[in-house]
């Protein structure tokens, strides 16, 4: 299991070139050390997750580590915050996912298909964000456990 925790902890690398557009100075350098900070930020708060996590539970940690603790202010203050995280999370996996449909789209109708300018780019793109949100929405209403998920991928 520790390994789809750690794929699925840095699937973040499709927003690499958004991040390096929107650097002042982007260069080289600049967006390496943009990424180290990130990636080094990510991997330390998922070290301290999982080694309070295996402090607390040894072997036994089940997938969702903030139902074994009991229900106390903080646990509760955890669980807002990772609410939070995910509010603020989907948009950045979303943005590049549409964007790219809408390239595969446009790619496909050709260079005389409808919605190349104007009204039907418009269409375009709500139904494309539209088809996003409510196939995550199917997603988690339908599973139950991400864990066995990622243990069937992986």
């Amino acid at each position: 299991m520790p390994l789809p925790v750690f794929v699925f902890s840095f699937t973040c690398h499709q927003n690499l070139f958004l991040v390096h557009n929107e650097l002042k100075d982007n260069s080289t350098k600049r967006t390496m050390m943009a990424v180290v900070r990130s990636v080094a930020s990510a991997l330390s708060v998922y070290l301290l997750i999982s080694i309070s996590g295996y402090h607390t539970f040894g072997p036994n940690v089940d997938e969702d580590i903030l139902l074994q603790y009991p229900s106390t202010l903080a646990i509760s203050i955890c669980r807002l915050a990772i609410s939070v995280l995910v509010l603020f999370s989907y948009p950045l996996q979303t943005a590049p996912c549409r964007q790219h449909l809408l390239h595969l789209i446009a790619y496909v109708a050709g260079p005389t298909g409808r919605g190349a300018r104007g009204r039907g780019q418009k269409w375009a793109y709500v139904c494309v964000t539209t088809g996003i949100l409510v196939g995550s929405l199917g997603v988690a209403l339908a599973v139950k456990s991400l864990g066995i998920i990622l243990a069937d991928v992986f």
